[in-house]
């Protein structure tokens, strides 16, 4: 091993030291409070496949009577586990009837993401896609998705299709227009539907929570319209890679929206280059 292989098995150990030791300070507080009936983690570290640097998404299912006033005031449970230095509220990210909470904990490595979510126990299944923590009390654990009947599994497929070149459609308005904010959201929505169709096709299956939240997507879009374009050309190609799948499922390609689709892309290609 070089001694720089042997510096960065040190920083890395070091940066997972520190996220270990702040879910065991979250742990020792979650055990002794007589609300919560069960913890587990999501994510990369409820499958098996964490590094150094996954982050913590936690579940804490707690008993009926206490979620009400849990997700009325979420920064109050985190507060008084530990001083978060970041919060961010989302409660669309929450399950239902529950809360959810986006926070960092400062570090000596830098802070550290936790992902908080709640639920009320009576409406709780855990994953099998987890680790868990400690259970008060069994918690029924939930199967993946089972496989869509034919008809659901095409009509799934045929809605993830359509909304692909209508979202391309507005992306390349967008590119026109120069709203970059507009266009990088087209982007990442693109990539949600490309992703979620690639799923479909290869489970035969909806996806589960946390199956599609880690995206590929490079951590700077596109700024210029030529480079912008390049990228929902390459999102094309992937749809249409997926074509002979899609057929075999029933799926008819739609052929003149993906004409309009290019006149429309040569267009704006024409105009941005004038």
């Amino acid at each position: 091993m070089t001694g720089a292989e042997k510096c960065r098995r040190a920083l890395l150990h070091q940066r997972q030291k520190e996220r270990d030791d702040l879910l065991a300070t979250i742990m020792e507080t979650l055990r002794a409070d007589e609300r919560v009936v069960a913890a587990w983690l999501a994510g990369s570290l409820g499958r098996g496949d964490a590094d150094a640097l996954s982050d913590l998404d936690l579940w804490v299912i707690v008993e009926n009577d206490a979620i009400a006033s849990i997700a009325a005031d979420p920064r109050d449970f985190v507060a008084s586990i530990a001083e978060p230095c970041l919060v961010i509220e989302e409660p669309r990210n929450a399950s239902r009837g529950g809360a959810y909470l986006f926070t960092h904990f400062p570090g000596d490595t830098g802070a550290h993401q936790v992902d908080w979510y709640w639920q009320a126990a009576s409406h709780a299944t855990r994953p099998i896609t987890t680790q868990l923590l400690f259970e008060q009390w069994p918690i029924p654990t939930r199967q993946p998705p089972g496989k869509l009947a034919p008809a659901e599994l095409r009509a799934r497929l045929e809605e993830q299709v359509v909304l692909f070149w209508a979202t391309v459609m507005l992306a390349v308005k967008a590119v026109a227009r120069g709203k970059h904010r507009s266009v990088h959201r087209s982007i990442e929505s693109l990539d949600q539907l490309q992703r979620t169709l690639r799923w479909l096709l290869d489970h035969s299956a909806p996806p589960d929570f946390d199956d599609l939240r880690h995206s590929p997507l490079p951590d700077v879009l596109p700024i210029s319209a030529e480079e912008q374009l390049q990228f929902l050309d390459a999102a094309i190609a992937t749809v249409l890679a997926t074509e002979p799948e899609l057929r075999q499922h029933g799926v008819v390609p739609p052929v003149e929206s993906k004409r309009q689709v290019h006149r429309w892309l040569d267009f704006v290609r024409s105009l941005v280059a004038s």
